[in-house]
């Protein structure tokens, strides 16, 4: 048996691969693309996680858990010794923030506060590995304890800045600006690695006069000690995982696992291509199957030489796209980098990192890609008798599919109905999409027919001869038509969905920004270009120094933080009501002022009692106006009634308004983040923004924007966020490509004796061109239509609902009009440069030869 398929392999496979090796190719490609998606967006998200473990577990040392009263919240330090009384337990008080360094360069850097005298911390650091080498040691503990304002400094940092031991660094904090001694540097190891370098320690006490309440520290890290244990020694506190992920970090990682269904619907285009390769390899092979039979081969050998053929190619394109994968992961994870830090700055990635499960699933992937693709051309080809394969040369026969396109609507109306029934399913919409690209296929073979029909007469007039065979070849074999024409269309819709997506959320949102910041400038304590959120806030002495100003004609103060509401990390926007109700007078008649204005909400603002929600916090909590909230004070529990739901995009996870004044009540914090300017009339915008940079400056770090560059830093950010699906898109328009490509030389091969006919008869080889390139354009027009049909229903839909799912988010559907011009610029674009070899080899056919073609 194993002879006679070794025999077979060398007779009927391999010197057919050979000498079609641009066509084996092409499938090989299309394997090899659409593994590599999948795998180079596992290993992305694989190297995020591993990345985002490192940090916190370097960060954390040997830490277990962490104990606070809540997210934002902090915990006395009194907790302290009810902690360490437990046997067992070694506890250290942490304070974490960022930081601006002014002097001797501007930096940013994440300052930690621990306590010195205690070594706790030093055991919680000390590295697992004997080898390593500890970020600290005793002689510089010692040196830090004795020197008052102490601070020290990473290593990388200090190189970077040319600070030595000894030097003064100045820092902004909410005490003002301090200048601090460097009496150590803190080797490139643990918490130093974790956050690339970037990294300041102080002792805390200091950390507390500067940063934070007296006797309130972050958290305490805790190693030792059980969770159950934990929670009985500190009655009221929250007890959690060190290395939990926050909200923010699980929003990115959806993104990035979004990308794997991009990255199989990619190898389902690849699927296809290899189903046209496949089934004229076997048409064309015919005659040696037939005498295969004659001369005693069964159809399970048969079957299984042209299986195991396939397969060697699946198994060459499954290896090289892991390989593919891994290469292209690297850029994948800069992008990822980016989507998370342009929010805050939470990840490092050092190393790539491939699991060998995603290589076993990648290969397993492409191997059964390719053998599902081929199984049913070669199935096909086997169910005719050897006589009856030796007396026709050729099986193409009139069929009909009228029954697989009613399969195929059933299925659009199945993925529509699935969609609208289950639209709280998570995976409502993946399941849908799939459903919707089957029934695409399905449908496809059939219109193609009614459309090449219809286009006919047209194209006869428009473009003669060329044009009438054109269509003529498209009619004839629909099915291989409607597959290239589902794999372009299928890669279209992906980017026009995208960018449906993205024009809807930017148009609500930059509708939002337009009358939710009613002022000229504002001051910032954070460089939004760089992250939105983050950064060390003001204290709150500058708004006073802000309202001075002479340029200035009035001014609100924003603190913007994180807060527990019934048990849900969200975000807290606390605004000075009064001045922002003043600055929204002065504004051309808004929906968001007028939400203000009514009766109660306002007054209810004011006195504290009441709190506004976004509207995505009504959606993802069910939660109305009129009920009762309650905040996580350090006091216990706040409770709050629901004022309105106000349109906002703050933060995917939802948030509240509430009044500076109950903030500070809440929560005994005075900072700010942002002062809110309105200019007096008549002055300048870009002077105000000099003038106050230049009285601010001296002692606070400080950045001004305007409204119009709030809303560009806000649409980059949301243009970074999608940069990832915009690189899975870009491949799996070239495996789209490779498609038309494909069914090109295909047609070509499967017309070159009729092409030879033509040529006797007096067509020239510029007509014979243009019949190939009319075909590729009418594939690639129906491609463009049915991509740019989907995308619009994906984005305006399934894509809608997963953003509501995921964020609370429902915004308007926007079509994005440029976006569906280049789809379809760019689908004939590819469907004439898809065209180039094929129309060249057809053109340069012999006549004699091409007519004596079997």
């Amino acid at each position: 048996m194993a002879g006679n398929l070794g025999n077979l392999l060398r007779y009927l496979s391999i010197r057919h691969l050979l000498r079609h090796r641009l066509r084996t190719l092409l499938g090989f490609f299309a394997i090899a693309l659409g593994v590599a998606l999948y795998v180079s967006a596992e290993v992305a998200n694989t190297s995020v996680i591993a990345a985002l473990e490192d940090s916190g577990r370097e960060l954390s040392g040997r830490a277990e858990w962490q104990v606070m009263r809540g997210h934002s919240l902090g915990i006395e330090t009194a907790m302290l010794a009810k902690v360490r009384a437990i046997e067992g337990a070694v506890a250290a008080p942490v304070i974490q923030t960022s930081a601006a360094m002014v002097a001797p360069a501007k930096a940013s850097l994440l300052l930690l506060g621990v306590d010195f005298a205690s070594d706790a911390m030093l055991r919680l650091w000390r590295p697992s590995d004997a080898a390593a080498a500890a970020p600290i040691d005793a002689a510089t503990v010692f040196a830090t304890l004795t020197t008052p304002n102490a601070i020290l400094l990473a290593r990388p940092l200090a190189e970077r800045l040319a600070v030595r031991r000894g030097d003064a660094v100045t820092l902004d904090t909410r005490a003002g600006r301090q200048e601090l001694v460097v009496t150590g540097l803190l080797e490139p190891e643990g918490p130093v690695r974790a956050v690339g370098g970037d990294l300041g320690v102080i002792g805390i006490g200091q950390a507390q006069r500067l940063f934070r309440s007296e006797g309130i520290v972050d958290r305490i890290d805790v190693a030792g000690a059980s969770r159950e244990a934990l929670l009985a020694a500190c009655p009221g506190c929250v007890v959690e995982p060190v290395r939990r992920f926050e909200p923010l970090v699980e929003d990115s990682l959806a993104r990035l696992r979004s990308l794997v269904a991009i990255s199989l619907i990619a190898v389902l285009v690849g699927i296809f291509i290899v189903y046209n390769t496949v089934a004229v390899a076997v048409v064309e092979r015919f005659k040696e199957i037939g005498t295969l039979r004659a001369i005693g081969a069964t159809r399970a050998e048969i079957q299984r030489t042209l299986l195991v053929e396939w397969a060697i190619v699946g198994a060459f394109g499954s290896v090289a796209g892991v390989a593919g994968g891994w290469l292209l992961a690297k850029l994948l994870v800069d992008f990822t980098a980016e989507s998370f830090n342009v929010l805050a700055q939470v990840v490092h990635v050092r190393a790539i990192v491939i699991e060998p499960t995603t290589v076993l699933v990648g290969l397993a992937l492409g191997l059964s890609a390719t053998l599902a693709a081929a199984w049913l051309p070669v199935r096909r080809a086997l169910q005719h008798p050897p006589v009856a394969i030796l007396r026709a040369h050729d099986f193409r026969r009139r069929e009909s599919f009228r029954s697989v396109f009613v399969l195929g609507v059933l299925c659009l109306v199945a993925g529509a109905c699935l969609i609208w029934a289950l639209r709280h399913w998570m995976t409502a919409g993946l399941v849908s999409t799939g459903l919707f690209f089957l029934g695409l296929a399905l449908a496809l073979p059939q219109l193609t027919t009614w459309i090449a029909r219809r286009c006919r007469p047209l194209l006869a007039r428009l473009c003669r001869v060329e044009g009438f065979l054109a269509a003529d070849n498209t009619a004839k074999f629909p099915q291989r038509t409607a597959l290239t024409v589902t794999a372009l269309g299928g890669a279209l819709a992906m980017m026009v969905a995208s960018a449906t997506f993205i024009e809807s959320f930017r148009t609500a949102s930059m509708r939002w920004l337009e009358y939710t910041l009613p002022f000229d400038l504002a001051v910032s304590s954070t460089d939004l270009s760089r992250a939105i959120y983050g950064g060390n806030p003001f204290p709150a002495a500058i708004a006073a120094e802000v309202a001075r100003q002479p340029a200035v004609a009035d001014c609100y103060a924003v603190r913007a933080g994180f807060c527990d509401v019934d048990g849900r990390n969200v975000m807290v926007v606390a605004v000075e009501m009064a001045g922002f109700a003043r600055a929204q007078a002065l504004r051309p008649e808004h929906a968001s002022r007028r939400r203000f204005e009514e009766k109660g909400i306002l007054p209810g603002l004011l006195a504290g009692d009441g709190l506004c929600i976004s509207d995505n916090f009504a959606h993802l909590y069910g939660c109305r106006p009129g009920d009762t909230v309650s905040i996580a004070t350090r006091a216990g529990p706040k409770s709050f009634r629901v004022l309105a739901t106000v349109e906002d995009y703050s933060w995917p996870r939802g948030c509240v308004v509430v009044d500076l004044a109950a903030y500070r009540k809440l929560f005994d914090d005075t900072t700010l983040s942002y002062v809110d300017v309105v200019l007096r009339p008549g002055v300048a915008r870009d002077e105000a923004r000099a003038q106050l940079a230049q009285a601010l400056g001296g002692a606070y770090s400080v950045y001004v924007f305007a409204r119009s560059d709030i809303q560009q830093i806000a649409g980059d950010a949301l243009d970074r966020l999608m940069a990832l699906s915009n690189v899975q898109v870009l491949i799996a328009l070239v495996i789209g490509l490779l498609g038309i490509v494909n069914t090109l030389w295909i047609s070509v091969l499967h017309r070159t004796r009729e092409v030879g006919l033509l040529r006797a008869i007096g067509m020239t080889r510029a007509q014979i061109a243009r019949t190939v390139v009319l075909e590729a354009l009418l594939m690639a027009t129906v491609g463009g239509g049915v991509g740019i049909a989907l995308g619009l229903l994906g984005g305006w839909y399934p894509l809608r609902l997963f953003t509501l799912q995921m964020t609370g988010f429902w915004t308007p559907m926007v079509v994005p009009w440029g976006y569906v011009a280049a789809a379809g610029g760019l689908s004939l674009a590819i469907g004439a440069a898809a065209a180039w070899a094929p129309a060249r080899r057809a053109s340069r056919l012999d006549v004699l030869d091409a007519i004596g073609y079997e």
